[in-house]
């Protein structure tokens, strides 16, 4: 993961455990990403189980659910293009 912008997405069937993504295009991912949830203004590791077109499944791993970001970073993803060093 070297952090770089991906794609935009909407989040469908959030729970604790995972959540289903739409991709605003469909696009090869890496099989762990990070998850920024501009609405609970948040990043989250996830890893992807399950692809199907624009439709991607994803599981958040055991232990702490969020990463942490410094201010600059989290100016960086609340902007219409974002992206984390």
């Amino acid at each position: 993961m070297n952090g770089g912008f991906l794609t935009e997405c909407q989040i469908f069937d959030r729970s604790e455990k995972g959540a289903r993504l739409r991709l605003a295009e469909p696009k090869k991912l890496p099989e762990h990403i990070r998850l920024f949830d501009d609405e609970r203004n948040t990043l989250s590791i996830a890893v992807i189980i399950w692809v199907n077109d624009r439709d991607i499944g994803v599981e958040f791993p055991p232990g702490p659910g969020n990463v942490e970001t410094d201010g600059k970073e989290h100016a960086a993803l609340v902007g219409r293009y974002y992206a984390i060093k």
